[in-house]
């Protein structure tokens, strides 16, 4: 996995818009970025607080792939940025941008960020992004964001460092403002003979455009009705489920996200393919049939297994003695608002010696059938892998 060193800002943002307003919240670009980025990487962060960016904010990183040795902490206060939307969320106007400590902030990249492979260069002064390209040795890709603040009052360090960058990230206000472009293709461009091979501009509800230097390409946007979130936050875990350390690990406030994993929508995925290798399978002499063997406290005792039965069964097991006992153990749970766990047994027969891998197959088994709702554990043969 190849790390991201991201250097720039970490604040605390007031917004207003025509859905509502917050003040003195989390944001900045280093923390936006670093946060995405660490659900695909790891990420290796420099920046600068002040002292009344406290435990409260800084849980925001924790449970994160994301490296602080880089962030530094200092006296007096932290950056600080405020805006105000419109009916046209396409732009904004910034009320203020107090700098506070970062106007004597001087990235020092540790020595073990030095190599990293990948740099983001987030949204802080030109002036400062040369200074961390200066520290780094040669990275592969160089990413570099920008705002309206730099391009009018800190140009000519800008164009020093679009010399240097292969991406550059910007909206479609300060493409034009940049090049001195209306149209943005021609914006794009004019800032790809700046230095950047790709030039990446930010449409809001119109989408995104990215130019190079021999084309380009536009995704649109997905309009919506309304932009309140109309649901309110999920917050209590399933039982069984990793929903609970999922939340915890990551520090979220809505177990949503976790639900993904491991989800119905999973599991009939795979029991629809399931089924197709299964018919193909039988065609060549091997079949596979499953049963439950325990629910709750009902164990399925009968030796003599009437496949048939287990087809047919609400339960899918071998006898109507257990089939009763464990629907009556199921309803037992509703009422109680409980749940229950339980063991099923997989049969292969006739599968040729040979077939398959050699290489790690009890992990494989592990980990495909891990993916089910819920599935904790696999014994093969009697024995637990």
């Amino acid at each position: 996995m190849r790390p991201v060193l991201t250097v720039g800002s970490v604040a605390f943002d007031s917004i207003k818009t025509p859905s509502g307003e917050v003040s003195r919240i989390v944001g900045g670009a280093a923390t936006f970025f670093s946060v995405v980025a660490s659900f695909f990487t790891h990420v290796r962060l420099v920046a600068v607080v002040g002292d009344d960016f406290g435990e409260t904010e800084m849980k925001v990183f924790g449970g994160r792939r994301i490296d602080l040795a880089g962030l530094q902490r200092v006296s007096g206060e932290t950056f600080r940025w405020k805006g105000e939307y419109g009916e046209d969320l396409n732009s904004r106007d910034t009320i203020y941008t107090h700098l506070n400590v970062f106007q004597e902030f001087k990235p020092h990249i540790p020595e073990t960020f030095q190599a990293s492979p990948i740099v983001f260069l987030a949204n802080i002064h030109p002036a400062l992004q040369l200074e961390v390209l200066e520290q780094v040795e040669e990275p592969e890709f160089v990413a570099l964001d920008t705002m309206n603040y730099w391009i009018e009052g800190a140009l000519n360090e800008l164009k020093k460092v679009l010399e240097r960058v292969d991406v550059v990230v910007i909206n479609d206000e300060e493409a034009r403002l940049l090049s001195g472009e209306a149209n943005l293709v021609k914006a794009g461009r004019a800032i790809n003979h700046m230095g950047p091979s790709r030039v990446v501009i930010k449409r809001g509800e119109y989408g995104v455009l990215m130019v190079s230097r021999d084309g380009f390409f536009a995704a649109p946007g997905l309009p919506i009705e309304d932009v309140d979130d109309p649901e309110p936050a999920m917050t209590t875990p399933r039982p069984g489920h990793a929903d609970l350390v999922g939340t915890q690990k990551f520090n979220f406030t809505d177990i949503r996200p976790v639900l993904e994993r491991a989800s119905a929508r999973e599991t009939t995925a795979r029991v629809a393919v399931g089924a197709v290798a299964k018919s193909f399978l039988s065609e060549i002499g091997i079949q596979f049939r499953s049963r439950v063997i325990s629910i709750g406290s009902v164990t399925d005792e009968n030796n003599n297994i009437d496949w048939d039965f287990v087809e047919n069964s609400e339960v899918h097991v071998s006898s109507q003695e257990a089939e009763t006992a464990m629907i009556k153990e199921i309803d037992n749970a509703k009422e109680l608002h409980d749940t229950l766990g339980g063991i099923f047994e997989v049969r292969a027969q006739g599968v040729p010696i040979g077939l398959g891998s050699y290489a790690q197959w009890n992990t494989c088994l592990l980990y495909t059938s891990d993916a089910a709702d819920e599935g904790l554990g696999v014994d093969l043969g009697g024995r637990r892998i």
